[in-house]
């Protein structure tokens, strides 16, 4: 999370946001924007799995597009491989 700890954190304790306690694989963090679904973070393992179960359930969590933020370089392709396509790259300097 970050710099963006804080923020995320506050997010969660407002219910804009949801932590997820994915059992066997970790922490999750989403958020509703509309009827998008936002992945905001995450730590542990089997991040691919989650994502499955996910996409997976879209129509029982109410969403029609889902959006992730990942710096891991090979997420992108396995992303990808679910029907994700990149709209966006982040680029950021300390000033």
């Amino acid at each position: 999370m970050g710099e963006d700890a804080a923020f995320i954190k506050d997010e969660v304790q407002r219910g804009i946001a949801i932590l997820w306690n994915c059992i066997g694989c970790g922490w999750l963090v989403t958020r509703q924007e509309g009827h998008e679904l936002v992945f905001v973070a995450g730590s542990g393992k089997n991040a691919r799995e989650v994502i499955k179960l996910f996409m997976k359930n879209k129509k029982q969590l109410n969403f029609n597009t889902c959006r992730i933020h990942s710096a891991r370089k090979g997420m992108g392709k396995y992303l990808n491989s679910l029907g994700f396509e990149e709209v966006e790259r982040v680029y950021r300097v300390k000033v």
